[in-house]
């Protein structure tokens, strides 16, 4: 996974909770997800399972029991990725931006697969397949970060829904996205 997609948390962890949950955060991590975690260069390559169980830690820290939690990570990745386009976000296809995530998956992921499917003028469904390996909470966060995205870019509520799950043995996590504008 690359850098940005941990500097991303962290600045949901400054944002929301403050500067020192960071250090809390990161103090939570056993010392070798702790040390490869310092100084996170954003184009830098990291493993799936440090941000992992760095969402773990977040979670644990800052929200014991709610698993709405890994929605809002994911809420907060996806402003963190869209807020450059300020004002002007409403003036970008959403289609375009679900098709170019999906083509720049191996940007940010060094494994498995994603596709976008346009369903109609405001819905599709993005595909990420051949994950080695398969973790729930990542499922909710991407939820949560498709979700923000396009609510950010259509300026009105989102419906999403995670229809299959490779954490359930299908063959891939599949999102539908519908918005109003």
């Amino acid at each position: 996974m690359r850098g940005l997609l941990f500097l991303a948390r962290f600045e949901y962890l400054r944002r929301e909770h403050g500067p020192g949950m960071v250090a809390a955060v990161l103090q939570a991590l056993d010392p070798s997800d702790r040390g490869a975690l310092r100084g996170v260069d954003r184009r830098e390559w990291y493993p799936f399972g440090t941000l992992v169980r760095l969402d773990r830690a977040i979670a644990r820290i800052t929200a014991p029991g709610d698993d709405a939690i890994y929605e809002r990570i994911g809420r907060a990745c996806a402003r963190h990725r869209t807020e450059w386009l300020g004002p002007d976000a409403r003036f970008h296809s959403i289609h375009g931006f679900l098709s170019r995530l999906a083509d720049q998956h191996p940007r940010l992921h060094s494994f498995g697969e994603a596709v976008y499917l346009r369903h109609g003028f405001r819905d599709g469904t993005i595909a990420f397949s051949k994950y080695p390996e398969l973790e729930g909470a990542f499922c909710r966060a991407t939820l949560g970060y498709l979700r923000g995205a396009v609510e950010r870019l259509s300026g009105a509520p989102v419906a999403a829904l995670e229809r299959s799950c490779q954490c359930r043995r299908d063959e891939s996590c599949q999102f539908w996205i519908s918005w109003a504008r």
